[in-house]
């Protein structure tokens, strides 16, 4: 998954304004939660036939690192 569209899925599953986030910002101060935790594991399974380590993507603290999770087989 490309940044762009990583965002996008962000800016989905936080119900967030377009546009109003970036890669840099941390997890804690845009709302991110288990919930969108949850979301983004199920989206990437079904769609995108990726697998993300929930363990691992507790351990993000900002967009950049939980895509790079995407990224990963």
């Amino acid at each position: 998954m490309d940044a762009a569209a990583f965002l996008e899925l962000a800016h989905d599953l936080l119900d967030a304004r377009p546009g109003s986030l970036g890669l840099d910002d941390r997890l804690e101060d845009i709302g991110w939660d288990s919930l969108a935790n949850v979301e983004l594991i199920a989206h990437l399974d079904v769609d995108h036939g990726t697998v993300v380590d929930p363990r691992r993507l507790d351990d993000c603290t900002d967009l950049r690192e939980v895509l790079a999770l995407t990224r990963r087989p």
